[in-house]
């Protein structure tokens, strides 16, 4: 009996235990309620569907008008497994039927992010405007086929199948590209959410940039008219821009060994930086001592502008003789060069030193001498002293001393000289 007693009492507190952790523990999955801002909310009526994924899982309640002039929309969840919703959750509204009903479709988030916030002053957590979309009505879209519309929206069209003709296939490429640069512009977007104090400081610094433009905005205007003024000139060349373009590859290959030189040059060039460098004082010293000397070279410099000044008319005064003397060279040309290829042969053949030897030995054998000295002599002498003789034999006339006396050989040469001129001028 006791025994009895103790089972029951045991179960009793169990189950008093499991009814107050429920109770304290919120059921989430039997009610769950968010408020969620939207642009609009036309055409979508309080306790209509409110579906995730196609699937009916709550009412929409009640629908107030914000203090910005949005749609406050509180979404209750009846379905379990669905809440809580989370950070990253959006909700949409769209259209149930061709009626134009409407009805909120929501997608709560991914089971990694943080649980959606409510804000301080609400009472339900809050899916904020931006994300959440709304579609555009039916009758918009209607009104397009009204005029003036329906006739913007042909010429639109025809503009769009003029430019998309014979493009489908790019076309549906695009369409089914579009979706993947939807998520990686969404993912973009979430890293410019991410760097928000960078933006801002790129802001604030974009502000100060723009302060001193706004002060001189008649010089910034004036930029843009030559910038589109530059751009005119380049649109009206450009058939030749584009040729130069098109021959800029070719250059560029052409410049690759040039400047594949150039690098090996700036390697090679190392060392004899290096030493440059470590003779860079010396250099520095020698500018220095150099600044007195040109000091004191002024004055020289002065002079020799004197002096060419002076030098400039007789210079100019020279230029018919430079004139006549360059007419000369070149009618001396072929003299020229028979002398030079003679002169080259008689280098060759040994005809300068036999020229030499005959010098020296005219000059040795025209030599007066007696028994006490020689006198080479500097001229050539044509008379009869020229004849070898001992100094027995030697005329008074003849003697290379010096006595002192007036001899009459001067009288003896000059008759010798007169001969010989008369010969060389066949008189």
């Amino acid at each position: 009996m006791k025994r009895l007693v103790a089972i029951a009492i045991v179960s009793l507190l169990g189950i008093v235990t499991l009814a107050f952790s429920v109770a304290a523990k919120p059921d989430v999955g039997s009610e769950y309620s968010v408020k969620a801002i939207f642009d609009t909310a036309s055409n979508v009526n309080e306790a209509g569907n409110l579906r995730v994924a196609g699937v009916d899982v709550g009412k929409i309640g009640k629908i107030e008008l914000t203090l910005e002039n949005k749609a406050s929309m509180v979404l209750k969840v009846t379905k379990k497994g669905i809440a809580p919703f989370k950070q990253d959750a959006r909700c949409e509204i769209i259209v149930k039927s061709l009626l134009g009903e409407q009805l909120v479709q929501c997608e709560p988030g991914s089971s990694s992010a943080p649980e959606l916030e409510t804000p301080p002053g609400e009472e339900l957590p809050l899916l904020p405007v931006t994300q959440t979309s709304v579609p555009i009505p039916i009758d918009r879209v209607l009104d397009t086929f009204r005029e003036p519309s329906r006739e913007r929206l042909r010429l639109l069209i025809n503009e769009l199948g003029i430019a998309f003709a014979a493009r489908g296939d790019d076309l549906a490429e695009t369409l089914r590209r579009a979706a993947p640069t939807l998520r990686q512009t969404n993912r973009v977007l979430k890293i410019l959410a991410r760097q928000n104090t960078t933006l801002r400081d790129l802001i604030v610094s974009s502000d100060q940039i723009m302060e001193p433009l706004a002060r001189d905005r008649e010089a910034v205007a004036d930029s843009i008219v030559q910038v589109n003024t530059v751009a005119q000139a380049i649109a009206e060349r450009r058939e030749d821009f584009g040729e130069t373009i098109e021959r800029l590859p070719p250059l560029l290959r052409e410049l690759k060994p040039t400047v594949e030189e150039i690098g090996r040059l700036s390697d090679e060039a190392g060392p004899i930086l290096a030493d440059l460098n470590a003779v860079a004082p010396d250099i520095s010293r020698f500018i220095i001592d150099l600044g007195p000397f040109a000091k004191e070279a002024i004055p020289a410099t002065k002079s020799l502008g004197d002096t060419a000044d002076l030098a400039g008319p007789i210079l100019t005064k020279s230029n018919p003789l430079i004139l006549k003397t360059d007419a000369m060279t070149k009618l001396a040309e072929p003299t020229i060069r028979n002398l030079a290829a003679l002169l080259t042969d008689l280098q060759g053949t040994g005809g300068i030193e036999r020229l030499i030897d005959l010098i020296l030995n005219l000059g040795s054998a025209t030599a007066q001498f007696d028994s006490i000295s020689h006198l080479a002599p500097t001229h050539l002498v044509f008379n009869t002293c020229v004849d070898y003789a001992t100094s027995g034999k030697v005329q008074p006339a003849c003697r290379a001393k010096f006595s002192g006396k007036k001899s009459s050989s001067a009288s003896t040469a000059s008759a010798g000289q007169k001969q010989v001129l008369d010969y060389l001028l066949g008189d």
